[in-house]
């Protein structure tokens, strides 16, 4: 060591591979630091030592790898898999094992609740038969009062009346008979009991198109369940129809099979009876209901009115051959005649118009010799014909052509498809085949006077008169034998070739070819609405629909095109209504007797539909005219003997009518 306390001398070490290094002793230095350099060149040697030697063996198995054949190789990895493979079963068999013995545990729990549940449960029981206790407490609680307030009432009537009816009268009749939704609008009855007006003629209603109930009194296995309940009408059908709706479709039409037999074997659908039976569609929707209601105001009830419901299904001849309908209806006016000494009024809405001037011509045919008319003059003091299709309505052909009518034209395609859907065309198209009465209300007359051709097809234009024939090619043969059989829809030329005693039953149904009977003191009212577009003709188009029954489907593709619309109720066109009352029976021709018939118009006026949902008191809408109170006062002035205050009222273009 140097002045400056610096190594002169450095110990230098042995670079031999494998060779410890030496250390030389110091003066300076003390045995235990000599000894620590010891320890820690032996340590370093050691790690030198191991990473040679694992340097040594990868090198050998890189010569390996290198010195190996292909196959060895494939054999090495093939093993590699083989092991992952048994690793990843013994998993899955122990994820199973632990799965199923999760599942066991927790149902041996769910078998077996706590005390704590069984606890919670018990007191969840306890709350809600205190809820229970506490509902029945308060129920009996508002009974007494309402029964306490009741009470007050009734032995205060008399004061309280004095205070609530002018309120009533003055504030809430007004708000209820402008605002009214539901409600039957009938007043006209007792506001004319008030005038003075009293019942005199015992009242016959005939109702219309599909607006009778229909019973199942006989069906198959599938309408077990449905004995005696309304098979159509009311909240019944409803269920029936979205139940099993194959099941309805079978009872709800006619025999396809035989032109003979009427109803399906092993069916028996028959209309309900009484007033209940038209009175409303479903409840809420009212038919009759507002007629009846002013009747019975007035002072009528089930010994001096009787409603005269049928199967509005059949053809009316069919009716007379299965139920005996104008025997029982003969019967019926004999017995009001002989119990109040006074001729019956005949109040009727549009098909049952039809029906009874059927039932005329068949008691001409039945008693002939002048026998059946001198019965009708003697026995029917008046005929109300209230929006009577006389000559038909066009959306009974489009009805047997496809099953459409203007209501599914005018839908848009979804909608269009989802009714489809819910029943088919075919569907609808036989049904509507089946049905005789829709052969009834096929229109009648002659191209002059129709005008406009019914339908558009391709090049084609049936007219009236190519009506018939038009059937024979687009329809079944079932429906166009019954066409051929049962009716005639043209004009009859000639009266003086054959009286009303020896035309066949085909011509009854028909206006056009019969004359009305010698009944000069049986008056005719014909009652009708117009100013609502109503349907006149329909563009058709092929169907390409594989085996179907409908040929044709209407062209819905121009809605503007589909349909020609003209004057009318809404439902049958303004000549069909006014024609044969305005003009035919007005003349010699058709009415050699000089039978009275007044001719009474009523415009459409309805409300709001905020305010009345069916038009208001002024409506003249093919149903809802039923409701109009000008027109009901009308019914009640003939009924009550005051029949010479209805007078002839033609507002509309219907005598220009005459000219074609």
């Amino acid at each position: 060591i140097d002045h400056m306390g610096r190594r002169k001398n450095k110990s230098k070490s042995n670079d031999k591979k494998g060779e410890p290094q030496k250390i030389e002793k110091k003066a300076w230095q003390s045995p235990e630091e000599i000894s620590n350099l010891k320890d820690t060149l032996t340590k370093e040697t050691k790690k030198k030592e191991l990473k040679k030697q694992e340097a040594e063996q990868k090198k050998r198995k890189r010569e390996q790898m290198y010195t190996t054949s292909a196959s060895e190789q494939l054999e090495v990895a093939n093993q590699a898999k083989k092991s992952k493979k048994k690793q990843a079963s013994k998993k899955q068999q122990s994820n199973n094992t632990k799965k199923k013995k999760n599942k066991q545990t927790k149902n041996t729990k769910q078998k077996k609740p706590s005390k704590e549940k069984q606890t919670s449960s018990s007191n969840n029981t306890k709350k809600e038969s205190h809820t229970l206790l506490r509902l029945v407490i308060y129920f009996i609680c508002g009974a007494l009062l309402v029964l306490g307030l009741l009470s007050i009432i009734a032995l205060n009537k008399k004061r309280i009346s004095k205070i609530i009816d002018p309120i009533v009268e003055e504030y809430v009749n007004p708000l209820l008979d402008k605002y009214n939704i539901f409600r039957e609008k009938a007043i006209t009855g007792s506001k004319m009991k008030k005038e003075g007006y009293t019942p005199k003629h015992p009242v016959i209603l005939m109702p219309g198109y599909i607006t009778t109930q229909l019973e199942l009194w006989e069906g198959h296995q599938c309408a077990n369940s449905y004995f005696r309940t309304n098979i159509f009408g009311g909240f019944d059908m409803f269920n029936k129809v979205l139940g099993n709706r194959k099941c309805w479709l079978n009872h709800i039409q006619l025999n396809r099979e035989d032109t003979d037999r009427i109803d399906p074997e092993g069916v028996r659908v028959r209309n309900s009876e009484g007033a209940r039976s038209a009175d409303y569609f479903v409840p809420g929707f009212y038919v009759w209901a507002v007629i009846i209601n002013d009747l019975g105001n007035l002072g009528y009830d089930v010994n001096n009115m009787y409603v005269a419901s049928y199967d509005w299904r059949l053809s009316f001849a069919q009716l007379q051959k299965r139920d005996a309908y104008f025997n029982r209806l003969k019967s019926k006016i004999e017995f009001f005649m002989e119990v109040h000494s006074e001729k019956v009024v005949i109040v009727s809405h549009s098909m049952g118009s039809q029906l009874y001037l059927y039932f005329q011509q068949w008691m001409i045919h039945q008693y002939p010799n002048g026998e059946g008319d001198a019965w009708l003059d003697k026995h029917v003091a008046s005929f109300v014909n209230i929006a009577g299709p006389l000559l038909g309505v066009p959306k009974a052909l489009s009805a047997v052509l496809s099953g459409e009518m203007k209501d599914t034209a005018m839908m848009g395609s979804s909608l269009r498809y989802l009714f489809d859907k819910f029943i088919t065309r075919d569907e609808r198209t036989n049904l509507f085949r089946s049905w005789g009465s829709v052969r009834e209300l096929l229109p009648k007359g002659s191209n002059n006077l129709w005008g406009e051709p019914f339908v558009h097809y391709q090049d084609q234009k049936i007219n009236m008169e190519d009506m018939v024939n038009f059937f024979d090619n687009v329809t079944d043969d079932h429906f166009t034998t019954l066409i051929h059989r049962d009716h005639r829809y043209g004009v009859q030329s000639d009266f003086d070739e054959l009286s009303n005693a020896k035309r066949p039953a085909s011509y009854f149904s028909n206006p056009m070819m019969v004359q009305l009977p010698k009944t000069p003191n049986l008056k005719i009212f014909c009652l009708y609405g117009f100013g609502i577009e109503t349907e006149l003709g329909y563009q058709y188009m092929d169907n390409d629909e594989v085996d179907s029954l409908t040929k044709l489907k209407m062209d819905v593709r121009n809605v503007t095109k589909v349909l020609q619309q003209g004057d009318g109720d809404g439902s049958v066109p303004l000549v069909s209504l006014g024609h044969m009352c305005a003009n035919v029976w007005q003349e010699k021709r058709h009415n050699p007797h000089g039978v009275p018939v007044i001719t009474r118009e009523y415009p459409h006026n309805p409300v709001p539909l905020f305010e009345d949902l069916r038009g208001g008191y002024n409506t003249s809408d093919h149903v809802d005219i039923l409701s109009n109170a000008d027109m009901i006062r009308d019914v009640l002035y003939v009924v009550t003997g005051h029949s010479d205050k209805v007078h002839r009222r033609i507002m509309s273009s219907i005598e220009t009518y005459n000219l074609k």
